[in-house]
């Protein structure tokens, strides 16, 4: 699983970043939006200029389940295939 932290203005340009970054199949773990007179307090949370959090998630395929493509191990060359060639 693909874990990342985004901050933003506003928790729509935050959605925006997650959807752009991770796709469509994102899952959002946490927010956090800060008041502006809180500003300083989400300073670890959030960038300088940011009130905004989000957290997401995107599941990565597993490789033993969703192998690559056919004939993608041949164009990059399998070891499998190298070893059979010998």
């Amino acid at each position: 699983m693909k874990v990342k932290r985004f901050t933003a203005p506003t928790m729509a340009e935050a959605l925006k970043q997650v959807k752009a970054t991770l796709g469509p199949d994102a899952v959002i773990l946490e927010t956090t939006e800060a008041a502006a007179d809180r500003q300083a307090a989400a300073a670890p949370m959030c960038e300088p200029g940011s009130t905004s959090a989000m957290t997401a998630a995107v599941a990565e395929p597993d490789p033993a389940t969703h192998p690559a493509a056919p004939g993608l191990a041949a164009r990059v060359g399998s070891p499998s295939r190298a070893t059979a060639r010998r």
